[in-house]
């Protein structure tokens, strides 16, 4: 399990800059700067209301990813103790980034 802080605010998993989800999965395939990773759990928030009242905020889950250059990356899992994911303004998920990613 790794500890997540979340910036992306649109996304209706965020609450208080953690995430609702038992799993998040980070995309970048062929990444090799952290603008080229993404957040593909991210889901629009729509409007004021909070769509994911049935979960609570988690600071410690699990991150699948796909960014095979990274560091931390072990077998498609995520192994780094603490992760930032990024993207304070995103409207889409493209607009997210693994802020922690670092090319090995």
């Amino acid at each position: 399990m790794v500890n997540l802080e979340c910036n992306v605010k649109s996304c209706m998993h965020n609450d208080d800059n953690c995430c609702c989800k038992n799993v998040i999965q980070v995309g970048g395939g062929h990444a090799c700067r952290k603008d080229e990773t993404c957040c593909e759990s991210y889901d629009e928030r729509m409007g004021d209301r909070f769509t994911n009242m049935m979960e609570q905020p988690k600071h410690m889950l699990d991150v699948k990813c796909t960014a095979t250059n990274c560091i931390y990356n072990e077998d498609h899992m995520c192994r780094a103790s603490h992760i930032s994911i990024s993207g304070m303004n995103a409207a889409q998920m493209d607009e997210t980034k693994c802020a922690s990613f670092e090319m090995n």
